[in-house]
């Protein structure tokens, strides 16, 4: 297997893992019980649990080796180094393995339940993960994902959102242009003004209760 192969290996195994993941959230089987609520904890290792139940099926002989990594920092990750200055959480760090090649993938997953709040800060926050996940992709990870849920249709199809966070507009057909500056309007900024060097389309799904929006590079 040379490493082309590996890269579209890893893809397929996460790919996989996604519509599977996608699957019984339709069909409601993520949650223990029935009258338990999907929380962020509750999808996050069930969707681990389907990623590594995958995974483990593609370590055909002592050669390939499958790990994934929760909450990782790659900053200090010796398996999926970057030399850039500022740390970077993603939620999974995932490495596959075929003898001495070693082909790496990341992943941002979130979760924003209406109950919560802070559309604003969420809508802020989704797109700084995009900046993070290019600079990933900028320091030698070969994949990267953004996996988007929510109950709440705010992000999906408001009618209009307030000046202060009107530039991290995520809506249902939206389209980001590179270079566009991103700017929390308020005397107080959440975070840093910055700008992604990719377009992005906002494309939502819509699974019962949930919406779901995704995105690779």
């Amino acid at each position: 297997m040379n490493r082309e192969e590996q890269v579209k290996t890893l893809d397929g195994i996460i790919q996989q893992g996604i519509e599977l993941f996608k699957i019984k959230l339709c069909e409601k089987v993520v949650s223990p019980k029935p009258e338990v609520p999907l929380d962020k904890k509750i999808l996050y290792h069930e969707f681990a649990d389907i990623l590594r139940s995958i995974g483990k099926m593609y370590e055909c002989s002592s050669e390939y080796h499958f790990e994934l990594m929760m909450y990782d920092n790659l900053s200090t990750n010796e398996k999926v180094r970057t030399s850039f200055k500022n740390e970077v959480r993603v939620d999974f760090a995932i490495t596959y393995t075929f003898g001495e090649t070693l082909v790496s993938a990341v992943l941002a997953f979130k979760f924003f339940k209406k109950e919560h709040g802070q559309e604003s800060v969420n809508r802020y926050t989704a797109y700084r993960n995009l900046y993070y996940l290019e600079k990933c992709r900028e320091h030698g990870v070969d994949l990267c994902y953004f996996l988007l849920l929510t109950d709440d249709p705010h992000y999906v199809n408001e009618k209009a959102y307030s000046i202060e966070a009107e530039d991290f507009d995520m809506r249902d057909g939206h389209t980001y242009k590179a270079g566009t500056v991103l700017k929390f309007k308020r005397e107080q900024p959440w975070g840093p003004d910055f700008s992604l060097k990719e377009d992005y389309r906002f494309d939502w799904e819509t699974l019962r209760e949930i919406f779901w929006f995704r995105y690779t590079s």
